[in-house]
């Protein structure tokens, strides 16, 4: 009734209609209404893209103008979660193997066969982007950074005036010694090829990690490179 009726709220009330000033005395605290300017920013010329004030990146209007470049299938590499590598080696004419060691053993193998199915057997244009980053300042002297992302062909046919958003994932290896990656590091050297496989962490720890190479990717493609390097 006094929702509807402007009778019955002015018997409970003593007035026809409520008004906000009827609510100052429960205010604490006024502030006083200040005339300031906005700040605005010049627009960058080009309509398309516009640029923030803290990095001065052009930041692009339009989804039209942006693209993204991966192979990491991020729901599959977080169900996967990757733990590091492990170095395998067959014998001195052979290409060494590094194994990407996940724990989920199924969504492991599935990045693998998607990488197949994409790219085959062999990686023939390196489009799997794999860096070694040591010497990293953070770290101990034999722990090192593997990075995993897309790499980008010279002669990508992507409209150079777009935006190009790469998907990376990352690993810290922890080792005790540098014996195994620069083992590793030597075949491949020798022999400019290596495969990358999947690894599986089990339970026991005393078994070890089981391996599937009949999803095996050749790669020729490695970068490896000190911390303080440049790019």
């Amino acid at each position: 009734m006094v929702m509807a009726c402007s009778n019955s709220y002015n018997r409970i009330n003593n007035k026809s209609y409520a008004q906000l000033k009827d609510w100052d005395k429960l205010i604490p605290k006024r502030f006083e209404l200040k005339a300031q300017r906005p700040a605005f920013f010049p627009q960058n010329k080009n309509k398309e893209f516009e640029r923030t004030e803290q990095t001065d990146i052009a930041i692009p209007k339009s989804h039209k103008k942006l693209a993204v470049r991966s192979v990491i299938h991020s729901p599959t590499w977080d169900k996967a979660i990757w733990r590091g590598c492990g170095y395998l080696s067959f014998g001195y004419d052979l290409p060494p193997n590094m194994a990407l060691l996940f724990e989920d053993e199924s969504a492991g193998r599935k990045i693998f066969e998607q990488w197949r199915d994409r790219f085959g057997d062999r990686d023939e244009k390196d489009e799997i982007a794999i860096s070694i980053i040591r010497n990293v300042p953070e770290l101990k002297p034999h722990h090192y950074i593997v990075q995993i992302g897309s790499s980008l062909p010279e002669n990508d046919n992507l409209n150079k005036s777009r935006k190009v958003t790469f998907v990376t994932r990352y690993s810290e290896m922890n080792p005790d010694s540098s014996k195994n990656l620069n083992r590793f590091l030597a075949d491949y050297r020798r022999i400019g090829v290596y495969k990358i496989v999947p690894g599986f962490l089990k339970r026991a720890p005393e078994t070890g990690p089981e391996f599937d190479f009949s999803v095996a990717i050749a790669k020729k493609a490695l970068t490896v490179k000190n911390a303080d390097e440049n790019q």
